[in-house]
């Protein structure tokens, strides 16, 4: 396996995929060798513990790369000892994410087996991206790296079998490749923990840096919140101070600050409703699943379905005036157990990271 970054601590979209992958995948007995790109999070103590072996490579942020047709993510993990490394063993390769492209690109790998799990469809996050930057040079920028990654894509027709993680990307990949197969998201959530009784508040929860995540945070403070009785907690690290800003003068709403992920867990376990917007359904929201695996009532907009599955397990609003109304009509209502077993069938036939882990294997000695 070649990872974009080190995975450990998984607390991250893309570090929780490639973390549990690994995990289940160690579990179904297989020997892994893993490869990380090291940029700032150190070594990965618990995976070098569970792997054969974990090599650690540094990205090269030479400034010459800026200038490179290819993306900056590839141009800047291009590693030649990575790849006479893979070439020596010839074992089959899952490549982790469009970072890794140039793998597919190199001469001395054509006999090795080598497939993608492609983590989202980048040029699309990166324009999102740029949309919501307020720096008039990053969003020059952004523009500039997502029509390269753009271009760059059709290098997926290359691997054997592609694996994106959310059936919108499937769809998306498909014109690169026949080989293109649905592999739900690898995540944190080992067993259910049905939640019958009434929680306390209703939640918004995200890494809010992410400026996707902060958009939507703003959006359920001022289009959705006023007027409504019921107490708004958002929570998250490193909410910008405009955000703080609009939280401290909006009545019934608070920011909330996890220390660990065990923090984070107790707040989704303990709120009645998640409300969770996104103007941007590419690759998989993993605060879904911890908000329908591990809360009460989800309310969602379109975009954040990207598995048909989970749709049939949310309360869906396309303007802030019927999320009122679902919130309103929730407040009062606990989840049944009817509605905890739907969800505990399609974690065990669509989440489960080890039968997830065996239909990734099965695909790949398909592929083969």
């Amino acid at each position: 396996m070649v990872s974009f970054d080190v995975p450990e601590p998984p607390d991250y979209g893309g570090a929780v995929d490639v973390y549990y992958k690994v995990m289940a995948l160690a579990e179904l007995g297989v020997d892994i060798h893993l490869h990380c790109f090291q940029y700032g999070r150190g070594q990965a103590v618990q995976l070098e513990r569970i792997c054969q072996s974990v090599q650690y490579y540094e990205r090269d942020f030479s400034w010459r790369h800026h200038f490179a047709d290819v993306p900056f993510i590839v141009a800047s993990r291009r590693n030649e000892l990575l790849i006479r490394r893979l070439e020596t063993a010839g074992d089959p390769v899952l490549i982790e994410g469009l970072h890794n492209g140039f793998l597919l690109e190199a001469e001395a790998l054509q006999g090795v087996p080598l497939y993608l799990r492609a983590h989202n469809v980048e040029h699309r996050y990166y324009r999102s991206l740029a949309e919501v930057s307020a720096s008039v040079g990053k969003r020059w920028y952004l523009k500039r790296e997502a029509r390269k990654l753009e271009r760059y894509e059709k290098i997926v027709g290359r691997a054997r079998r592609v694996f994106p993680l959310s059936v919108c990307d499937r769809d998306y990949f498909i014109r690169y490749s026949k080989q293109v197969d649905y592999i739900p998201v690898f995540h944190s959530v080992d067993r259910l923990q049905p939640r019958l009784d009434r929680g306390k508040y209703a939640l918004y929860h995200g890494n809010l840096s992410v400026p996707e995540n902060d958009r939507a945070a703003r959006y359920v403070v001022e289009e959705i919140w006023p007027g409504l009785p019921f107490p708004l907690v958002i929570a998250g690290q490193n909410a910008a101070p405009g955000l703080k800003r609009l939280v401290d003068q909006a009545p019934q709403v608070q920011l909330l600050e996890p220390r660990s992920v065990a923090d984070m867990d107790r707040i989704i376990g303990e709120a009645h409703l998640h409300i969770l917007p996104t103007f941007q359904a590419t690759g998989m929201k993993l605060k879904l699943l911890h908000a329908l695996f591990r809360g009460r009532h989800v309310v969602v907009n379109a975009p954040m379905i990207t598995d048909p599955a989970l749709g049939t397990l949310c309360h869906q609003f396309d303007t802030p005036a019927a999320a009122r109304d679902l919130i309103r009509s929730l407040q009062g209502r606990t989840v049944t157990r009817t509605e905890w077993e739907q969800r505990e069938q399609v974690w065990q036939e669509r989440f489960h990271n080890v039968r997830n882990g065996e239909l990734l294997l099965a695909n790949m000695r398909s592929g083969s």
